[in-house]
């Protein structure tokens, strides 16, 4: 009988060799690519990511002032702006109003009018400085009570208003020595501390939520952006008050 031959096939060690380095380089190509989209990834949201946040801010401030109402009504009391520096602590302005924009949860006791108090805060435990919101509601209770709190922007760096008289931009504002009239406008100006990710970033202005042709760049560590917000109830308290 005839022995055959078996055939033994596989890979000879430099053809494993060769595959395995093609294998690295297209590892190599896909960990760089990744590493490009993660990094662009990180900057877009460093970039846009003080922008909401100070979006959401000046939604909440717009909404309670376009709301404000006219001091001296029943669950009305005073419009008051205080200007932080004038206390001593720069760029930590104070303001306190009342507005018909709240919206009771179910079984809560309260109308739809609530003192609302923005102010900022150095909170313990936390790093940086935030803008908080407190809302006062059941204005008519006998007992003192609490308003509630909530956090609505960190990493502040400076939260100043300005309020226009028809004539001109004031620091502060008091109804009480303003014939309990509302100002015709409230400049916001909101500065943020900028992502250590960063390199520059921009400064825009908003007037009504469209943004005007003025932004400039500026290599600080920090964002600062304004808004103008227009009371509603401001020409209404300016008839009644003549």
């Amino acid at each position: 009988m005839k022995r055959r031959n078996k055939l033994h096939l596989g890979f000879t060690l430099l053809e494993v060799l060769i595959a395995m380095t093609l294998m690295a380089v297209i590892a190599m190509a896909l960990y760089s690519s990744m590493y490009v989209a993660m990094k662009s990834k990180r900057s877009i949201e460093a970039a846009v990511g003080p922008y909401r946040y100070s979006n959401s801010t000046f939604d909440f401030l717009q909404k309670d002032l376009a709301c404000a109402l006219a001091p001296g009504d029943v669950l009305a009391g005073q419009f008051q702006g205080v200007d932080g520096s004038a206390a001593g602590v720069d760029g930590a302005d104070m303001l306190l109003f009342f507005t018909s924009n709240y919206v009771p949860d179910e079984g809560e006791i309260a109308c739809d009018i609530a003192q609302t108090e923005y102010f900022v805060e150095n909170r313990d435990g936390w790093k940086d400085l935030v803008l908080v919101r407190r809302q006062t509601t059941n204005l008519l209770s006998p007992k003192t009570i609490e308003g509630k709190s909530e956090v609505i922007c960190r990493g502040v760096r400076s939260f100043n208003l300005q309020y226009y008289d028809g004539y001109e931009w004031l620091d502060t504002w008091d109804s009480t020595t303003q014939d309990n009239m509302l100002p015709a406008a409230v400049a916001i100006s909101l500065t943020l501390k900028k992502p250590e990710q960063e390199t520059d970033f921009q400064t825009q202005k908003y007037e009504q939520g469209s943004q005007l042709n003025n932004s400039k760049y500026t290599g600080s560590s920090q964002r600062s952006m304004e808004r103008i917000i227009l009371l509603s109830c401001a020409d209404m308290v300016g008839l009644r008050g003549e």
